[in-house]
């Protein structure tokens, strides 16, 4: 499993626009095949910063999803706006067991 997770840091006005964007692409990304999981999460302290999860099959199935129209007129949105940082890491996962 590949993780994708990090920062994306906005500018106050792009806040909104940014949800707007946002909702088409994560309906469309969690509908590909390979997708175990996709949200972004904001930051209570900090409303301008989203934290993206994902959750993929493995590097082909992320890479396919790059290749997505959906992705690709998210990241072309993306750009539009402005975003002041972007800070995202792919993680290949190991074992998994619950905690506690």
């Amino acid at each position: 499993m590949i993780i994708v997770t990090g920062i994306v840091e906005l500018r106050p006005d792009t806040v909104e626009k940014f949800k707007e964007i946002s909702a088409d692409n994560l309906v469309a990304s969690r509908a590909e095949a390979g997708c175990h999981g996709y949200a972004y999460y904001q930051d209570i302290e900090n409303p301008c910063i989203f934290r993206p999860y994902e959750i993929w099959e493995d590097e082909a199935t992320l890479i396919k999803h790059f290749q997505e129209p959906h992705t690709q007129a998210f990241t072309k949105a993306l750009r539009e706006i402005g975003v002041v940082r972007f800070d995202v890491y792919k993680y290949e996962r190991g074992e998994t067991a619950p905690i506690g």
